[in-house]
């Protein structure tokens, strides 16, 4: 492709940038964006540590656009001054896209970003959580989303770099991967500054486009929470968790004894070598053995995962069982092995910490997530645990928010017996036991407890009469079960007037569409869908309030498309009717997002200049590393965790240790005695 300079795009040279930014600095606002390279020599923070991305760690380019014209400066030591002069000054306004990656990267060379920022990743996210292109695939990038929305031709500049990329590649003898941008920009200087203002100019675009529509659709709220939030997220992926290399060895070495035992005790039941990863292979060795193996996907392949070899440890053949418990052991120590152990390895940084990613709009609820490695993915598991420790002089503090969801439900549901119950500090599990079971809370029993979390966990999360079954442990095959009720939905038949099951048979003629007919109207499917009716209905008897606000959110949805949280975010759906069972969950998972970013931000605020910090995210809980010096910040984390206007309180369990978080133990044992 012959390059033509696109004449939008300016860089300054290194003697203007002072006068340049003088006159930029008038502008209301302006969008801001980095390109990095890595210094293998500097220490800071380290992004995109795989196979597949080039690591980087500071920046060499700076852009910016009013939305009409880039400017691209080279960061360098004459320069560097001056551009923090520029964007610590509070006064004007800085737009960015994924503004904690550029946030931090400019931070590893001595600026912080002063005055308001905004984010245009998560306004869009805000705006269309579920946005697609032509080919329904959802988008969440800069150049998918300027395309959509701009009309601009951006591969033309990715396609630039690309190519120099790939002639660099070819004369170095290596692979395009290991070619950066700071490559690029040695070589093509051009090339790569209109490649980086593009992406400020469509940044400033698409801010101006969507703007006005964040108070258009009652979002500013939430838009002001997630913003606030942002500096949290940079607080702590910069911090970052350490780890006890010593112990990461010693897990990884049990680990691989384990996994290698347990092959070879594979091996030995099925009486051969085979390949343990096959579900066509491993279904042969249980038929061998003498199971009669059925579980399937709707797709028609073998099933293998936990709920289809945990029957088999009942068999009455002892050699499926053993198979089927040397199957699903293998299983949890591989995965401990090659998903947790090689993440933390993989992303193991220079200064003993991992720094995963957190993203603010990495779930369509709102919930954070996390990458690099994925924290919210870690198994409970106290080996996998073992490996986190404090700093010395530090200790560590979780703050798990207890039965969160299912207080957001009571407030929401407006249901005043469970609120009662919760407010004088009872087990919310336990008291929706005993309202259910009409005994008193003391002496509602362990199974009593189980049945009520069950229920709570199957109605909040939206799930179906087959799930529900499932979930109590009644004996039904959930996928048959889903598979005839599109059978229905598509022949337009209600549930409750569907005619007899030969005049159905002979309107089907897929033959697993027929066995799942056939499975319906069986006498264990309809035990199980009477089963779990009956304990849907006893559950909506005692608490009335919740079965109305699931209803009246469901029509809700049905009616407009969405649904919103108590913040203002807002979740749409693409099909609403058949969408709606969803929609509760929605306002629940996002009521309790939109509650832990609003106290992530404030959390930041009380740390900002601390030597204590918060150092990950996950599902309801903050975890600190707190200097033993600063333990006086800990009644006030409390406070800012607790305070809160809903109908119920939402507390936090603090705990805390000061070797590992494999063992933290309640607030108030071992040393520290301090009143929180």
């Amino acid at each position: 492709m012959e390059y033509v300079k696109d004449p939008r795009f300016h860089f300054i040279p290194d003697r203007e940038v002072e006068e340049k930014l003088l006159k930029i600095a008038q502008l209301p606002r302006v969008a801001i964006d980095t390109e990095t390279h890595y210094i293998p020599d500097d220490k800071k923070i380290t992004r995109f540590l795989t196979e597949h991305d080039v690591p980087n760690n500071t920046p060499f380019l700076l852009t910016l656009s009013d939305g009409k014209i880039g400017w691209a400066i080279e960061l360098n030591t004459t320069t560097i001054p001056v551009v923090k002069t520029f964007l610590e000054n509070p006064i004007s306004e800085k737009v960015f896209f994924n503004a904690s990656y550029d946030l931090e990267m400019l931070l590893n060379i001595g600026i912080k970003v002063q005055g308001k920022i905004h984010d245009v990743m998560i306004m869009h996210h805000l705006i269309d959580e579920e946005d697609t292109d032509e080919e329904g695939k959802r988008i969440r990038g800069l150049k998918p989303l300027a395309v959509k929305y701009l009309r601009q031709d951006s591969d033309v500049f990715e396609k630039m770099v690309d190519e120099v990329r790939a002639r660099l590649a070819k004369e170095r003898k290596v692979n395009k991967e290991q070619i950066s941008y700071y490559d690029v920009y040695l070589d093509s200087p051009e090339i790569m500054v209109d490649y980086a203002s593009a992406d400020t100019l469509f940044t400033m675009q698409l801010f101006d486009l969507w703007e006005p529509y964040i108070e258009e659709e009652g979002l500013t709220n939430i838009y002001q929470i997630e913003m606030a939030c942002v500096w949290a997220v940079v607080h702590a992926e910069m911090r970052g968790y350490k780890i006890d290399k010593s112990r990461l060895k010693e897990v990884k070495a049990e680990l691989s004894k384990n996994v290698e035992k347990y092959t070879e005790e594979i091996y030995a039941c099925a009486g051969e070598k085979f390949n343990i990863n096959s579900d066509e292979q491993l279904v042969a060795v249980f038929q061998k053995l003498g199971a009669e193996y059925t579980a399937m996907t709707e797709k028609g392949n073998w099933q293998t995962n936990k709920d289809a070899l945990e029957p088999f440890l009942e068999h009455a053949l002892e050699p499926v069982r053993k198979l089927a418990e040397a199957v699903l052991r293998y299983r949890e120590e591989d995965k401990l092995l090659n998903t947790f152990i090689a993440g933390i390895e993989r992303y193991l940084q220079a200064d003993g910490r991992v720094h995963p990613f957190f993203w603010q709009a990495g779930t369509r609820t709102g919930r954070m997530s996390s990458s690099k490695p994925n924290f919210q993915n870690f198994i409970n598991d106290d080996r996998i645990k073992s490996l986190f420790i404090p700093e010395e002089g530090y200790i560590l503090v979780a703050a798990d928010a207890a039965q969160q969801e299912y207080r957001m439900l009571a407030h929401y549901a407006k249901e005043w017996a469970l609120i009662d119950m919760i407010k004088k500090g009872y087990d919310v599990h336990k008291a929706t036991a005993a309202l259910v079971f009409n005994v008193p809370y003391e002496d509602v029993s362990p199974e009593e407890r189980r049945i009520g979390k069950t229920t709570n966990f199957a109605l909040v999360y939206g799930l179906g009469l087959a799930a529900i079954a499932k979930t109590f442990g009644q004996k039904i095959d959930e996928e048959k079960y889903k598979l005839a009720n599109e059978v229905f939905r598509r022949l337009n038949l209600k549930p409750w007037a569907l005619p007899a099951l030969d005049i159905l048979l002979l309107k089907v003629k897929d033959e697993k569409e027929q066995e799942a007919l056939r499975y319906y109207f069986s006498e264990e499917c309809e035990q199980a869908i009477t089963f779990a009716k009956e304990k849907k209905a006893a559950y909506f008897a005692k608490l009335p309030n919740v079965d109305q606000f699931l209803k009246d959110v469901k029509k809700a949805c049905q009616r407009r498309g969405w649904v919103k949280t108590w913040s203002g975010r807002k979740k749409r759906y693409k099909d609403p009717y058949r969408e709606a069972y969803k929609a509760p969950n929605a306002i629940i998972q996002g009521g309790c997002g939109d509650f832990l970013k609003d106290k992530a931000g404030k959390l930041y605020k009380l740390l900002e200049g601390k030597k204590s910090g918060i150092i990950n995210y996950i599902h309801d809980a903050f975890y600190f590393e707190i200097h033993t010096s600063e333990l006086d910040l800990l009644p006030k984390i409390k406070a800012i965790l607790e305070e809160s206007e809903f109908r119920v309180p939402i507390d936090f369990d603090f705990k805390w240790s000061d070797t590992n978080e494999a063992e933290l133990k309640e607030w108030g044992e071992g040393d520290w005695k301090l009143e929180i």
